[in-house]
């Protein structure tokens, strides 16, 4: 078992689209409540900011905005998307001292929209539900899966789930790379093998 501090350490700045999720033994992202945080634990949603500090923006889409209750964060700016253009009463968030931007975007062309933010920031991290995650990555536009696999201490258990996670997502061919367990969780990191487009 990997400390606390060890497992922040093993996560390091990428370049690319990086998808973020947690989910249980069973597959779901999210518990009873429907919000991931009822799944979720401390080590995750610490691993969750430093992921954050390591990005140069965050995405999410509007219905996992609405049910996580999404607020400004102090360390990256935040885009929420919406294909329809439908924000449910959302509104833009300008930077001030205390905390970075919100900026609603209008996402109706996915691949446009990904490969123009791939222009404007090197480092990308995706905090998308499983519905909008899944269509970036039938596109093949995500290079990075960090996986918590909650309440699950055995790495093997925890690989195979998330192989088979990311498989549902439509992430064909993902490799592990790396797999540390932490207070009785799983913390797993996969990537597109390389020269796989």
């Amino acid at each position: 078992m990997a400390s606390l501090n060890e497992l922040m350490l093993s996560y390091r700045a990428f370049s690319g689209v990086r998808l973020n999720m947690v989910i249980d033994r069973d597959l779901n992202t999210r518990g009873q409540n429907g919000s991931s945080r009822d799944i979720s634990n401390d080590v995750d949603r610490q691993l969750l900011i430093h992921l954050r500090r390591l990005a140069d923006v965050a995405i999410t889409d509007v219905a996992t905005a609405d049910v996580e209750e999404y607020r400004p964060s102090q360390w990256v700016p935040i885009q929420i998307w919406s294909k329809s253009g439908n924000f449910r009463n959302r509104v833009s968030i300008q930077e001030n001292q205390a905390q970075k931007s919100v900026e609603l975007v209008h996402s109706a062309n996915l691949e446009q929209q990904i490969e123009l933010t791939k222009a404007q920031h090197d480092h990308v991290l995706l905090e998308t539900g499983p519905t909008l995650s899944s269509e970036i990555a039938k596109l093949g536009l995500i290079d990075e899966l960090c996986l918590t696999v909650s309440a699950v201490a055995d790495i093997q258990k925890a690989k195979t789930l998330a192989l088979e996670f990311a498989k549902c997502l439509g992430l064909i061919g993902f490799q592990i790379v790396q797999a540390i367990e932490v207070n009785g969780s799983s913390y797993l990191v996969l990537n597109r093998p390389i020269g796989v487009a």
